[in-house]
C-alpha cells in the first residue's frame, strides 16, 4: 500500500505476465480506500492487502 507522501509504484499495463496475489483488493485509494486498508490490517496484520488507484496520488475527497 502506498500512503500519501510516499513514492508510488506505477505498473505498466503491458506487463500482465506476472501473477500478483493478495487476500484483499481495495478499488479506489483516496481517504476511504486507505482508511479501509489500515482498518483491515489492524484487525488481521497477516493479510496481504493491495489498494488499486487509477491516479498517481490519492485525492483528498471521499466518495
Amino acid at each position: 500500500m502506498v500512503l500519501p507522501g510516499e513514492d508510488s509504484v506505477t505498473m505498466n499495463p503491458e506487463s500482465r505476465d506476472h501473477d500478483h496475489d493478495c487476500d484483499v483488493a481495495i478499488l479506489g485509494g483516496a481517504l476511504a480506500g486507505a482508511a479501509t486498508a489500515i482498518l483491515i490490517l489492524r484487525k488481521n496484520p497477516s493479510l496481504r492487502v493491495v489498494v488499486v488507484e487509477k491516479s498517481t496520488r490519492f485525492g483528498r475527497r471521499v466518495g
